[in-house]
């Protein structure tokens, strides 16, 4: 809808199978042929932005991706099965965020998101395999129309990512991450 910068889309990714073929490799057994059947998730993605004000845009989504389709691993070979159990639950991540236009050339963004963590916690807050917790995220970006067929972007994003501790024993603290990241685009 033109009037109001309407636009919504969706993203439907299908869940795909494969039967893969190769080597296992073992501190015991020597190399040995080994199979496996493993199905990646299907997914489904909705975006959103909307006009607020003149100049102004408001934007969301939420995404889920099924990883509860990866619970076990099982690697067939020629002596005995390798089952890795994954403990994945599903993927849930949720975006909402402000754009700008300062000027005819000069658009900024800024976004929040929050990725839910994809380990399987059991009843005491321990997650049962893995290590991926949730993760929280800002991002701030601009893009600069140098001229009609050129145009200038960047962006700086910082992420929080959680402490926690899995049934292996493993544990680590909170985490972040720092990244920057710029463009050029020339248009033909």
């Amino acid at each position: 809808m033109p009037e109001i910068a309407l636009r919504v889309s969706a993203i439907y990714n299908a869940a795909i199978d494969y039967e893969l073929s190769g080597n296992a490799f073992g501190a015991v057994l020597p190399a040995a042929s080994a199979t496996a059947d493993v199905t990646t998730p299907q997914s489904v993605e909705i975006k959103a932005q909307m006009g607020i004000a003149p100049r102004w845009l408001a934007l969301g989504g939420i995404k889920w991706v099924d990883w509860s389709v990866l619970d076990v691993l099982t690697v067939q070979n020629a002596t005995s099965p390798i089952a890795t159990t994954l403990g994945y639950e599903d993927g849930w991540t949720v975006t909402a965020g402000l754009g700008h236009a300062v000027t005819e050339d000069l658009t900024v963004l800024g976004s929040l998101t929050w990725d839910k963590g994809t380990s399987r916690e059991d009843s005491s807050g321990v997650l049962e395999a893995g290590t991926q917790t949730d993760r929280w995220g800002v991002t701030l970006g601009a893009a600069y129309s140098i001229a009609d067929n050129v145009e200038l972007s960047g962006g700086v994003s910082y992420s929080l990512i959680d402490g926690g501790r899995n049934a292996r024993g493993e544990s680590w603290d909170r985490g972040s991450v720092f990244a920057v990241s710029g463009s050029l685009k020339a248009s033909f």
